[in-house]
């Protein structure tokens, strides 16, 4: 993808439910902005969310999300940024053959895959769990091919 304008934004959308917008916005915010022109290339590796613990919970119908973010500063010409969610939600539908999870929590509803020490045994539809997720952006801004440094 080549910026259109200085800022980094982009109009179109990609799957997984996250606009160019706001993942162009996140991953960029490292950059320092005078350093960016029309016409550089932005390569982005996004990782879908990874779940990493579900626990079935008493509930009130209250659902409720926290978002940590951490980013590591651009460098070399690279930046990534790393989010962990925890949210106490409703399962929508559990596949075990494929190790996913749907949940639906205060903002979204989200599939999710299942780390390889994540039991989703005894989790149903209709179960609130807290669940744990991890989600992951890096981010190369190059300029004829050269990363931007």
């Amino acid at each position: 993808m080549q910026l259109a304008r200085c800022a980094g934004t982009a109009t179109s959308s990609i799957r997984r439910s996250i606009t160019w917008s706001a993942l162009m916005s996140s991953a960029l915010a490292s950059y320092e902005s005078s350093k960016l022109q029309i016409g550089d290339t932005v390569h982005i590796k996004y990782e879908n969310a990874a779940l990493i613990r579900a626990t079935k919970v008493a509930s009130d119908g209250i659902r409720e999300r926290v978002d940590e973010t951490a980013t590591i500063p651009a460098s070399g010409g690279s930046t990534a940024t790393a989010r962990r969610v925890q949210v106490l939600a409703t399962v929508q539908k559990v596949d075990h053959a494929k190790r996913t999870i749907t949940i639906r929590g205060p903002n979204k509803t989200e599939t999710l895959q299942a780390g390889p020490d994540v039991s989703l045994k005894g989790i149903k539809v209709g179960d609130s769990v807290h669940a744990e997720f991890i989600e992951a952006t890096a981010v190369l801004v190059t300029r004829n091919g050269a990363p931007i440094k």
